[in-house]
């Protein structure tokens, strides 16, 4: 029983990723992520030893891919089937309005559901906390709704 408290004792926080991350930048480093470009599935899965959809494979490759996104900008788009995608400035404006429309559908949805809290019941630190996250969403969804275009300076 000792014994086996030892083992697992290393690993109390999951296996750690950073040696396949490290293998994951090798085989793949920055320089060979053109726009595009897809690194397939299959390959992945050799090099890490496990198959797509296990939880092992979505949290090396999530974490790989955020950390390349951190460090030099570049954006993953996942092909059912095929394998990671290598955005262009077109793929990930997409992604980003992706992400802001969203946002939006889910600021609606909480309005939503807060219509439905008696906030007057609410204790006077949770009733902070319900009027805040009214204004976001009122703030989100005004956003949103904005018809105008905002002119940026040119650099």
């Amino acid at each position: 029983m000792e014994n086996q408290s030892k083992r697992t004792a290393v690993y109390r926080r999951g296996v750690p990723t950073d040696p396949d991350i490290k293998m994951l930048r090798e085989k793949w480093p920055e320089s060979v992520l053109s726009p595009g470009s897809v690194i397939p599935y299959a390959d992945v899965e050799a090099l890490l030893g496990c198959r797509r959809g296990s939880s092992r494979f979505n949290g090396v490759t999530t974490r790989w891919r955020k950390l390349i996104e951190q460090d030099a900008g570049i954006l993953f788009k996942c092909i059912p089937g095929e394998g990671f995608a290598v955005l262009d400035n077109i793929g990930k404006l997409g992604v980003g309005i992706e992400k802001s429309n969203q946002a939006v559908r889910t600021a609606k949805r909480s309005v939503v559901i807060l219509s439905r809290v008696d906030a007057l019941a609410l204790p006077r630190e949770e009733r902070v906390r319900f009027d805040r996250t009214n204004m976001r969403n009122s703030a989100i969804i005004t956003i949103s709704q904005t018809k105008t275009t905002i002119t940026l300076p040119e650099l």
